[in-house]
């Protein structure tokens, strides 16, 4: 009986790209052929066949057939065909046989793709949120690919065959790196593609500022209304994209001037907020004040010294009254009629 082999003379373990994932070259078939690696070695074996009476033979890719005397390398990419059979000692060739295969050394393309917000600088710097999907795949037109792995800031590998999309959820904000590699069915193994990203989930800081400091009285700011009104903003990652502004409880708009406070008013409540180039959205800053700045009316009045001096004892607050004692008025005794009676002196 005889028997064709295919196997891999160098079956050693091969280091991944990544330097953690290792694979061994194998043969792999699709239900319809065999696909093996590049450098293969078809090795044909028979019973034993007795001495003086016939002897293996093979024909390569219908080349003319030649005694077998060691294992067939599978040298060129592509589909191959392996015939076989023995000749005995007169010459008679018996039980030809095909053996084909896919001979696969290319390994697999490894890709990406950003989906989601994301949003690259000048300087070439990519910047992403949490919002943002990195979808890595590998393209291989042979035996197509098996595994795509994945480690983040040199992390554990992750194989993103079945759901391709690696999430940046969860992610620490600031420098992101991705190494990226992939392997086909036969065991090939891609380069290994770096991406490198920054991760920014926050908001810009938004800073509302006056050209002029304001007045405070009795724990109120009042403001001129002359007064010019800024808002600024930073952002250390992505940078800032818009600004908006409130004033009075108005729905916010962009901002793009400086603004000058309405007159007359005793609040004036300014709102603002900046967004990234993320569209990360920073906190609502505000800043309350009066343009109603009023004064006392005086008064004037106008007089002799003289007369000022009494206006002004008038309107002195007069001293405390002493209450003096009550005064009970008592009957004064009247005088007896005294009734002298004259003598009569005879005159």
């Amino acid at each position: 009986m005889k028997k064709i082999v295919g196997w891999i003379t160098a079956a050693a373990l091969l280091a991944s790209a990544a330097g953690a994932q290792e694979s061994t070259y194998k043969t792999w078939n699709d239900g319809k052929i065999d696909y093996v690696p590049l450098g293969s070695k078809v090795t044909i074996s028979a019973d034993a066949i007795p001495e003086g009476a016939g002897t293996i033979v093979y024909s390569y890719n219908s080349g003319e057939l030649t005694d077998y005397t060691a294992p067939v390398e599978l040298s060129e990419e592509g589909q191959v065909s392996v015939t076989y059979g023995t000749r005995n000692a007169w010459g008679d060739v018996a039980d030809l046989q095909m053996y084909t295969a896919i001979v696969d050394g290319t390994a697999p393309v490894v890709k990406y793709m950003i989906n989601g917000p994301v949003y690259t600088n000048e300087n070439g710097v990519t910047y992403v949120s949490q919002k943002t999907g990195i979808r890595v795949f590998a393209e291989d037109s042979v035996s197509g690919t098996e595994h795509v792995f994945a480690a983040v800031n040199g992390g554990a590998e992750t194989d993103l065959i079945n759901k391709s999309v690696l999430s940046m959820n969860g992610i620490a904000d600031g420098d992101v790196s991705l190494a990226c590699y992939a392997l086909d069915r036969v065991g090939n193994v891609s380069e290994t593609v770096n991406v490198a990203v920054v991760n920014d989930n926050v908001g810009p800081v938004a800073e509302i500022t006056l050209s002029a400091e304001p007045l405070v009285i009795n724990e109120v700011s009042y403001v001129n209304p002359a007064t010019e009104i800024s808002v600024a903003a930073t952002d250390e990652l992505s940078g800032v994209k818009d600004i908006y502004v409130s004033v009075n409880g108005s729905e916010f708009a962009r901002y793009q001037d400086v603004l000058l406070p309405p007159a007359g008013v005793d609040s004036c409540i300014v709102r603002a907020y900046a967004v990234d180039n993320l569209d990360n959205k920073g906190e609502i800053v505000e800043m309350q004040f009066s343009t109603n700045l009023v004064l006392p009316v005086p008064t004037i009045e106008c007089g002799t010294a003289d007369a000022v001096q009494a206006q002004a004892v008038v309107e002195t607050p007069a001293a405390e009254t002493v209450e003096e004692p009550a005064v009970v008025e008592t009957e004064e005794p009247v005088a007896e009629e005294v009734v002298v009676e004259e003598e009569n002196l005879g005159m």
